[in-house]
């Protein structure tokens, strides 16, 4: 049972093992944009500032943002 810890924002949030980013968020009260939550539509996009993101979160991805840290956060558990 691993937790991973996230910074996001001034909060600091957990998310439990087959939980995405994008659950651990919304389940906090955290108001970020999502529409289909299967990472599908990009609509959850965000760039990460700091710390590896996973190559399966780039799925559908354009390599430029890829580059600058972009990720999908309902693809990332």
């Amino acid at each position: 049972f691993s937790v991973v810890k996230l910074q996001f924002g001034p909060r600091k949030i957990e998310c439990v093992p087959d939980q995405t980013v994008l659950e651990a968020l919304l389940s906090r009260g955290e108001n970020v944009p999502y529409s289909c939550k299967t990472g599908m539509c990009l609509t959850c996009m965000m760039q990460c500032k700091g710390g590896a993101v996973p190559e399966e979160s780039q799925n559908g991805i354009k390599g430029t943002l890829v580059e600058q840290g972009y990720f999908l956060l309902a693809l990332t558990t």
